[in-house]
């Protein structure tokens, strides 16, 4: 389940379309932060994190998510195998009019 941090929601209701902006790119009109998202797993478990944020950033009334990269973070043991962790972390948006 991801960490919410951050204070603000939007003033419109759920979103069901959510952009992505990733690898230090970031929309090209003005926005106001929303929240901030985190979570942490493994890299194979990149792509449900994301989609759990997508949906978490809808519910927020957000327009868009600026992703971060994953930033190591640790490892778990899993069966016999050690396995490193990473912090995933985006910005839930919305466009300001």
């Amino acid at each position: 389940m991801a960490l919410v941090v951050g204070c603000a929601t939007s003033p419109r209701g759920p979103q069901p379309r959510v952009e992505v902006f990733r690898e230090g790119r970031s929309p090209d009109r003005a926005f106001s932060e929303v929240r901030l998202l985190t979570d942490s797993g493994a890299l194979r478990e990149q792509g449900d994190i994301e989609a759990r944020m997508r949906r978490k950033a809808g519910t927020l009334g957000a327009d868009a998510l600026i992703f971060d990269a994953p930033v190591p973070e640790g490892g778990e043991l899993q069966g016999f195998s050690w396995v490193q962790t990473y912090l995933y972390r985006a910005r839930a948006i919305s466009f300001t009019p």
